[in-house]
């Protein structure tokens, strides 16, 4: 007994149908999975003006600069590293 073969149509019928159920999950599953959308306020997104502003760099230019010695004892001066000690140990196997 031979069986019927099925005509072209309903296999491609079938065959579509699949796709567009499997096209409708993966899109479902991937707005599930997308990351949340990042609220960036308004002055961020404002265009840059291109226009030099030649009031800021003129105010450059009467800004105070110190040098070392006139900055004090404010800062933090971390010790010299003892390069002999650290050769002797890595010599006899100290770590």
């Amino acid at each position: 007994m031979k069986k019927s073969k099925a005509p072209s149509y309903v296999t491609i019928a079938i065959l579509s149908v699949i796709t567009v159920l499997f096209w409708i999950v993966f899109s479902i599953l991937r707005l599930l999975s997308a990351p949340a959308k990042i609220n960036v306020p308004d002055e961020i997104l404002v265009p840059i003006n291109p226009a030099l502003d030649l009031d800021t760099l003129n105010n450059l230019e009467n800004r105070l600069f110190f040098t070392e010695t006139e900055l004090g004892e404010g800062q933090i001066i971390l010790p010299p590293i003892a390069i002999e000690e650290t050769i002797t140990a890595t010599e006899s196997g100290e770590q």
